[in-house]
C-alpha cells in the first residue's frame, strides 16, 4: 500500500508541473487567441457583453433576445470588426433572427454597434 501511495504522489507531481516548452505553447496560444479577439468573447456562450447590450438598448422587448452565436475578426488598429447573430421577438409577437454588426476595442472589449439587421 505504501509503494501505491509513493506511485501516486509521483505521478501526481511530474503530471502538474508543466514543462517550459509546454508553458511557451501555452503563452503562445493565449497570445494567437487574444489577437484573434477571443479575450473578448464569453467563454460560456461565445458572445460580447457590450454588443448584446447595445442591441438590447435598440429592442422592443429585449428580454426575448437570444444570442446564437458571434465571429469575432483578429485585430487590425486596435480594434475587432464582430459580427453577432441572435433572436428576437418582433412587433407581432414572433421571434426573427437578425445579424448586429459592431467593432470591438481591442484592450478594453468594449462594442460599438454600427448596424442591426436581417
Amino acid at each position: 500500500m505504501l509503494i501505491g501511495l509513493i506511485a501516486l504522489v509521483a505521478h501526481c507531481n511530474s503530471s502538474s508541473t508543466p514543462t517550459p516548452q509546454q508553458t511557451q505553447a501555452d503563452q503562445a496560444k493565449a497570445e494567437q487567441d487574444r489577437k484573434q479577439g477571443l479575450h473578448c468573447l464569453s467563454g460560456w456562450d461565445g458572445s460580447n457583453r457590450s454588443l448584446v447590450d447595445e442591441v438590447k438598448r435598440q429592442l422592443r422587448g429585449p428580454d426575448s433576445f437570444e444570442h446564437i452565436e458571434t465571429d469575432i475578426q483578429p485585430e487590425v488598429n486596435g480594434k475587432h470588426s464582430i459580427t453577432m447573430e441572435y433572436r428576437a421577438r418582433n412587433g407581432f409577437g414572433g421571434m426573427d433572427v437578425a445579424t448586429a454588426e459592431g467593432v470591438v476595442d481591442h484592450d478594453t472589449c468594449e462594442a460599438t454597434l454600427i448596424s442591426t439587421g436581417d
